[in-house]
């Protein structure tokens, strides 16, 4: 959402351009669109909808309400404060911790990988 912000002000030479486009795409025109696609309800917080949640660790540092948590989650919220990930209902992140796969051993495979994957760039 940061960068369609950005490209829309930077390709309108308007910094203020941009903001109230961003969220109705995200939380609007997203939804619309893949509800074409998808056979439950996304973008709420519903029973039988699609319900993928995520719970982060943000201390504003100013105040945050209903008229300006848009701005928080734009500007203030980054993917490094991300504490737990829920999907379908199961917890797939915990405490920063992945659950369902086993981290190490994906990290190994990758490094070996890349060592056959690098002469080749």
């Amino acid at each position: 959402m940061k960068v369609a912000k950005i490209l829309q002000s930077h390709h309108l030479c308007d910094p203020t351009a941009g903001f109230m486009e961003t969220k109705k795409m995200q939380f609007e025109n997203n939804p619309k669109i893949l509800g074409k696609y998808f056979k439950k309800a996304l973008g709420i917080l519903a029973k039988g909808a699609y319900a993928d949640i995520i719970t982060v660790d943000y201390e504003p540092p100013t105040p945050m309400n209903e008229d300006n948590w848009f701005g928080h989650l734009v500007f203030g919220v980054t993917g490094r404060m991300v504490n737990d990930t829920i999907i379908n209902g199961k917890f797939v992140m915990k405490n920063k911790q992945i659950l369902p796969v086993d981290v190490e051993k994906i990290m190994a495979k990758s490094r070996e990988r890349a060592k056959q994957i690098w002469p080749l760039m």
